[in-house]
């Protein structure tokens, strides 16, 4: 998944297995059980704009593991604009990340309550 990070404590996935999402949220998307926060990762690969892999546990419902890998996606300016997730089983083959620094999804600006979200 492609989570859109360009504005400060504001996140969505804008994109799930190639296909344009729009806006969804991270914790309905992303986050595999109700204790693995996965916008805590992602928002430490916005801030250091390196690459985090965590194999973590669930601990409510039936235990389970997960491997998670978050790359971020740079623009032009070496700014984080985005962060290529993947959740999986801890022993599932890890699927590529995005091939180009500033990913097309991630030319939107960012939203506001008072302007459209296609701005």
């Amino acid at each position: 998944m492609l989570v859109e990070t360009l504005c400060p404590g504001e996140m969505s996935v804008i994109s799930c297995g190639g296909n344009l999402r729009e806006w969804a949220s991270v914790r309905r998307n992303v986050q595999p059980a109700r204790d693995v926060d996965v916008e805590s990762i992602i928002q430490r690969v916005r801030d250091t704009r390196r690459k985090v892999v965590a194999d973590v546990t669930s601990r409510t419902g039936p235990r389970s593991s997960f491997h998670i890998e978050a790359i971020p996606v740079l623009g032009p300016s070496g700014e984080t604009h985005g962060v290529q997730v993947w959740v999986g089983e801890p022993d599932a083959v890890v699927l590529p990340p995005v091939s180009s620094p500033a990913s097309p999804g991630i030319s939107r600006r960012c939203r506001s309550p008072k302007r459209s979200k296609h701005r």
